[in-house]
């Protein structure tokens, strides 16, 4: 007989009590045939965990709790979940579940999460890096506080406190999943503000802002903001005076160079605003205080913001993970003669733009570089790049004094790292107000030497543009002149293809109002004079092989000429 309407109520309002008691909520019974089949769903072990686990969670809300006594109290209310199951599941003679003796992989990243303030960062603040992301958790208090943590030991030691014996694969695994269910946030990508010790200096504002969890910075300068604070005067060992301004004054007497030093001090401490030029410290003397620059750099940076990595470096397939969470790349680390394979993430870094950095047995993460980058030289660098794109990016500061003589190793040891130098350093540094560098004469003037050293065909024109006698020269000719000065000025390096050395000579002549370049042009009288470079580097193909005279430049003038050349006409 079917239930009553009466029996059908009392039966529901039973489920309602039970379920708000927390016990097994019954479902109806099916009639198959004349027998009934009790078809209840009971809470399976997931499900007793999750319950033990909302209880735990609710009944600790708001209070502080050491994570191992937070995991011994679960286990705890997990183990009276299960044993209230099992008595229920005795009595049915069912298969009792084994009563857990451990925190499983997804208890414990919902407790850390629940806990701790853990995000996946995403590095490139776009959509698509939401998957390549980077896991990090913020620091509420300490040397670090009010910027995230991303060491995986910081995770390990988490995991670890909450499963002590859990296997280092399976800890892997819980980080793993942390960084798939941890919320997804960007790094603070606001021009204006700055991290400092002991705020965000806002330049817009001019004022320090309280760290927040909403801001995500990576690394901040261990130095504080201080508003007013002075230009501190030390006395040295011989009595004359020393303070932070005169002594960069005095690193250059150039006009517009020392200026140019507190901008670049200035730009280190703003990573999120775009320089799209990468200072280049360059001095040939040993002693001339570029070095000592470095230093003053990465003391108002900080170690966790600093990086360290050559020109060269940028390159390597294996060497950039430290840009991950840097906020200056402070490259003192190159060689003299160097040779610059690849510059395009060093390009892409000094512009902004996303990389991929790889990391050894790590998934890549694509990557916007956040920080100017700042380089040392002693000498020129060998760069393959020659495009106009790459010499956009260098800023040559030239460093020409010698300080030998007046060697002071306490100023760049003690002085410099003395806190209220740094806090004046800092405070003079975040007021300034200029969103470009500039870039004075005497900068201009050695990006020029730097320019024609490292473009073998820009200092070929520039020493023979001036010289040539013809008034059409084919490729042919200036690339047998070319390979026959190459050798001689650049015995170890590498030349260039002919269809190379045309396509740069191209380039660089696309403005020239003397020289244009022509796919078809008759010599007719354009080549009818002697070309005395022919007789000097001993062109002999050009060489007029029927010359019989005792005149040298009367071989300078090539017969047949063909009908038609491809080159360079004067204008």
């Amino acid at each position: 007989m079917p239930p009553s309407a009466e029996d059908e109520i009392a039966r529901l309002e039973r489920e309602l009590a039970e379920a708000q008691r927390g016990g097994p909520v019954p479902t109806p019974q099916v009639e198959v045939g004349t027998q009934s089949v009790d078809t209840t769903v009971r809470p399976s072990p997931e499900s007793l965990i999750e319950m033990a686990y909302e209880e735990h969670r609710a009944a600790l809300s708001g209070r502080q709790i050491e994570l191992g006594k937070y995991r011994d109290g679960l286990l705890a209310r997990i183990e009276e979940r299960f044993a209230e199951e099992n008595t229920w599941r005795k009595a049915q003679k069912l298969r009792v579940h084994p009563t857990p003796s451990h925190l499983d992989e997804l208890t414990i990243v919902k407790i850390l999460l629940d806990l701790h303030d853990i995000a996946a960062v995403n590095l490139t603040n776009s959509r698509d890096g939401d998957d390549l992301s980077l896991l990090a958790m913020y620091q509420s208090s300490g040397d670090a506080e009010g910027t995230y943590a991303t060491s995986e030991s910081v995770f390990v030691r988490l995991v670890s406190e909450l499963a002590p014996s859990m296997r280092q694969r399976d800890v892997e695994s819980v980080i793993k999943r942390l960084n798939a269910h941890a919320k997804v946030v960007r790094r603070c990508d606001d021009p204006a503000l700055s991290p400092v010790n002991n705020g965000i200096f806002n330049h817009t504002t001019q004022e320090l802002e309280p760290f927040t969890p909403e801001r995500v910075f990576l690394a901040k300068s261990p130095v504080d903001y201080i508003a007013d604070a002075p230009n501190p005067v030390i006395t040295m060992p011989d009595g004359q005076t020393w303070d932070v301004e005169s002594w960069i004054a005095d690193l250059s007497d150039d006009e517009g160079v020392p200026e140019l030093l507190w901008e670049i001090i200035s730009a280190v401490l703003r990573p999120n605003e775009r320089w799209n030029r990468s200072p280049w410290l360059y001095g040939t003397s040993g002693r001339n205080g570029k070095g000592t620059l470095m230093q003053l750099l990465r003391n108002v940076v900080g170690d966790d913001g600093a990086a360290t990595l050559s020109i060269k470096a940028f390159g390597d397939r294996f060497s950039k993970e430290s840009l991950l969470t840097s906020t200056a790349v402070l490259s003192d680390e190159n060689d003299v003669g160097d040779f610059v394979k690849s510059a395009a993430d060093f390009k892409s870094v000094v512009t902004g733009d996303p990389i991929q950095i790889d990391r050894k047995n790590r998934r890549p993460v694509s990557v916007r570089v956040q920080g100017i980058v700042v380089a040392c030289f002693n000498g020129f660098p060998r760069v393959k790049d020659k495009s106009q794109s790459f010499n956009r990016r260098p800023l040559m500061v030239p460093f020409p004094k010698n300080f030998t003589g007046g060697e002071r190793r306490y100023i760049k040891s003690d002085y410099l790292a003395r806190r209220d130098v740094l806090r004046y350093v800092l405070r003079r540094a975040l007021q300034m107000q200029h969103t470009t560098l500039s870039e004075p004469e005497a900068c201009t003037a050695v990006m020029d030497e730097f320019r024609i050293m490292n473009d073998p065909v820009a200092d070929f024109w520039t020493e023979f543009e001036d010289q040539f006698v013809w008034d059409l020269l084919p490729t042919v000719f200036l690339y047998d002149l070319f390979m026959t000065w190459f050798a001689k000025t650049r015995p170890s390096g590498i030349p260039l293809s002919r269809n190379e050395f045309t396509h740069q000579s191209k380039i660089l002549l696309a403005d020239s109002s003397t020289w244009k370049y022509t796919d078809c042009k008759r010599p007719g009288t354009s080549m009818i004079n002697p070309e005395p470079l022919i007789a000097e580097y001993d062109l002999t193909n050009w060489m007029n092989p029927t010359y019989r005279g005792p005149n040298i430049h009367g071989k300078c003038v090539p017969s047949p000429l063909k009908p038609n050349y491809r080159g360079f006409e004067r204008q």
